[in-house]
């Protein structure tokens, strides 16, 4: 079919791209996210964010008793409760969220 030839054809031509673009991802991503947790503080060494962390955060910003929850416990942390605090609250994690690095 037209579409498999020309994708095909662009993934022999873009493969060495598409390789270094996955292994070089991580590196960046990782980069990024140790360079805001310098001042954010809510993701490990390995650049997994912390539940924990970011519940001392809401904790210091005395936010406990209205940030929502998950059905499991956990701190919602989705774009629409980030929106519904930045319209509140002006603390740069509530107005900017976080951000989404997956």
């Amino acid at each position: 079919t037209p579409k498999s030839a020309y994708f095909d054809f662009l993934t022999k031509k873009n493969i060495h791209k598409i390789s270094d673009f996955n292994n070089y991802w991580r590196i960046v991503k990782d980069e990024v996210i140790q360079d805001l947790n310098k001042s954010l503080g809510l993701w490990d060494e390995n650049s997994k964010f912390s539940h924990d962390k970011f519940n001392k955060l809401i904790h210091k910003l005395g936010l406990e008793t209205e940030w929502p929850l998950t059905p499991k416990g956990k701190r919602k942390t989705n774009a629409d409760t980030f929106d519904i605090f930045s319209e509140t609250y002006s603390h740069s994690i509530v107005a900017g969220g976080l951000p989404e690095i997956s």
